[in-house]
């Protein structure tokens, strides 16, 4: 994606009615862009594959607190 796809999607964000009344994603893309000093359309293109990781491992940890038991290797027996 370019840099100038990125900027009008974050430009989208913060403008459009849909995305408006929902601003956690523009003031966390702003934030963390004056906190690591990125620009804040990398920020953006970062942020959504971040939080799909830290969200799988919020759910892995909350079912295991919640007696949920991993199997080896990944697999479930049949």
């Amino acid at each position: 994606m370019t840099t100038e796809a990125l900027r009008n999607t974050l430009d989208y964000h913060r403008t459009l009615p849909v995305f408006a009344a929902r601003p956690l994603t523009s003031g966390a893309v702003g934030l963390l862009s004056q906190v690591t000093g990125m620009d804040e359309t990398r920020v953006l293109a970062l942020m959504n594959p971040l939080l799909l990781v830290l969200s799988a491992i919020l759910i892995y940890a909350l079912s295991l607190r919640w007696g949920a038991t991993p199997h080896p290797g990944g697999r479930v027996p049949r």
